[in-house]
């Protein structure tokens, strides 16, 4: 049963940018916590995680929920190729969380496809990694929304063009 007492800024500010005609991603999905808490705000929801034991609750999840908008796909992500693969399977996202364990970077370099769409994101950032300048390049404004632990943040991470629509 989902509370939302956990990631509450995080959960907060993803709930300000889906609607109901909203595909979200979540990247680095493990059992699936902000899927549930969104399925019932968004069309689709895809869950993408590397155990196969997580995304197999998180499908019984579901279905105990009575939620039959949730895809989950197994795959270990390292590179961004991996990501434009699921781009080809599933469509582009409209929202991404993305919370990989440190591999946000690697996973990001190379997803050209996925980037050049702008889906809104929302990431888990470990170590200083170079997440930020790499949004930056391909037209994203970045903003961090929490800061967990010293080098453990997330950002949310707009396309320019939404940001300044908003602004004008």
């Amino acid at each position: 049963r989902i509370r939302g007492e956990y990631e509450t800024s995080v959960l907060s500010t993803l709930v300000d940018v889906v609607s109901e005609n909203t595909t979200f991603w979540e990247i680095g999905a493990k059992r699936g916590y902000f899927s549930l808490s969104l399925a019932p705000l968004v069309r689709d929801v895809v869950a993408v995680d590397a155990t196969k034991r997580d995304l197999e609750a998180l499908e019984e999840a579901s279905v105990r929920n009575g939620y039959n908008n949730i895809l989950t796909h197994h795959t270990l992500l390292q590179e961004g190729a991996d990501l434009d693969e699921i781009v080809d399977l599933y469509g582009v996202p409209d929202v991404a969380l993305m919370d990989i364990e440190g591999w946000e970077e690697a996973v990001l370099q190379g997803a050209d496809e996925f980037l050049a769409a702008k889906p809104t994101m929302v990431i888990e950032v470990h170590d200083d990694q170079q997440v930020s300048h790499t949004l930056e390049a391909a037209g994203y404004c970045v903003a961090k929304i929490k800061q967990r632990r010293l080098n453990n943040y997330h950002l949310v991470a707009l396309p320019e063009n939404d940001v300044n629509s908003a602004v004008n």
